[in-house]
């Protein structure tokens, strides 16, 4: 997949140097949002399929992943609708938005962690209130880096390059910090494709800041190496499937709290800043603002709460008289078993058999027959359990 990006690319720059440009600007700017529309469609489908095999945390993993790159896709679509149909034009607000959804869950993402398995209920718990944090944390960028018409030292350039920054640097840390087999690849993976975009990235966004930006030239490749490596990641191979314990983790808490400063912050900081009376000329602009990301940040913490209300009921009404689980989630912890009894059968069934091996070749060893002993009655444990999992399944089958 990473050769793929790499002779995408070449044929994208190759085109756009080599040959001569269209003369009409509709037909341009069809093209070019076309060329910037299929690495993302691909990341966005390569995505969805790691997630049908997924679950929990890897789960939401990539299907934020899937909706990042979605969201890209369709705002190269909405800019391109204007050359077409005029009318049109005045999406383009909307499709500007794609850049700023793309970052969001790109870096919720990364937050969910798919190396750390969560319950169902714990996995939709910390998208919301990551999509919270981001989202006040985009506020804030916005609201202070907004200045006068003409103003000097527009910080425009770092409002744009720092959030892009920010998956890439902490795709880079988890790469170094995650030793588990299939996630360090996809960490680091990830982080390939995001630092080189963000790098790559930086001129044509400095460019942009200026207004000397070029729409559709060779810096634009820098934009679709995320969707590369996404899809490359998403080619590889998924997580254990483990279940994630019932109790809160221990950053759940901090989440949280940080969840609902996030949506205290943008009032509280719109009113100070009028009180002060910091630049009245953009007081309007600032409170609109206010206003909007208000009222997205009010909506998602109103489904984080009702999202908290629905597990508990669910287990109330589905627990019976006799304190026993619900088969959902007996379901869960029979999952768990099998992938216990999966993961310690075969370790345990080396050992016996280089043990034993041993033994036949080289006659009688004391050291190695205390282990053959030993992993004979590891075994014997694993496959009670293997029978445990066979018949709670069996009582659990609709007769």
């Amino acid at each position: 997949m990473l050769a793929a990006g790499v002779a995408y690319g070449l044929l994208h720059l190759a085109a756009l140097l080599l040959l001569p440009r269209p003369a009409s600007a509709p037909v341009r700017a069809v093209l070019g949002h076309l060329a910037l529309f299929g690495p993302p469609a691909l990341a966005a489908l390569a995505a969805a399929h790691a997630a049908r095999s997924s679950r929990g945390s890897e789960k939401a993993f990539w299907l934020l992943l899937g909706s990042a790159s979605t969201a890209y896709a369709a705002a190269e679509m909405l800019l391109a609708l204007p050359a077409v149909w005029p009318a049109a034009a005045r999406l383009r607000g909307a499709a500007h938005l794609g850049d700023e959804t793309l970052v969001v869950f790109l870096l919720v993402a990364l937050l969910v962690r798919p190396d750390r398995p969560r319950a169902p209920h714990e996995v939709r718990s910390a998208v919301l209130e990551w999509v919270v944090a981001a989202v006040g944390g985009y506020f804030l960028v916005a609201y202070c880096a907004m200045r006068p018409p003409g103003a000097a030292g527009d910080p425009w350039f770092l409002a744009v390059t720092a959030p892009a920054a920010l998956p890439g640097l902490w795709a880079l840390a988890l790469a170094f910090r995650v030793k588990d087999p299939p996630f360090r690849r996809v960490y680091g993976l990830l982080a390939l494709g995001f630092c080189a975009g963000a790098v790559l990235g930086a001129w044509p966004r400095w460019l942009y800041a200026q207004g000397q930006h070029e729409a559709h030239g060779p810096w634009d490749l820098a934009s679709l190496l995320p969707f590369f490596s996404i899809a490359a990641a998403a080619l590889g191979p998924r997580g254990p499937a483990w279940v994630g314990s019932r109790r809160p983790a221990v950053g759940d808490r901090g989440r949280a709290r940080l969840a609902v400063l996030a949506l205290a912050v943008p009032p509280l900081i719109d009113l100070a800043s009028r009180a002060a009376g910091v630049q009245p000329s953009l007081a309007e602009a600032r409170t609109d603002l206010t206003l909007a990301c208000s009222s997205v940040l009010s909506l998602l913490v109103a489904l984080r709460v009702y999202q908290t209300g629905r597990p508990s009921a669910a287990h109330d009404a589905a627990e019976p008289a006799g304190g026993r689980p619900p088969l959902a989630e007996a379901s869960e912890y029979l999952q768990f078993a099998s992938g216990l009894a999966h993961e310690l059968n075969n370790p345990l069934m080396a050992v016996a058999g280089w043990a034993e091996l041993a033994l036949r070749r080289g006659g009688p060893e004391p050291s190695l027959q205390p282990l053959v002993e030993a992993t004979g009655t590891a075994a014997a444990a694993v496959g009670r359990l293997q029978q445990l999992v066979r018949s709670g399944r069996s009582a659990g089958e609709p007769r």
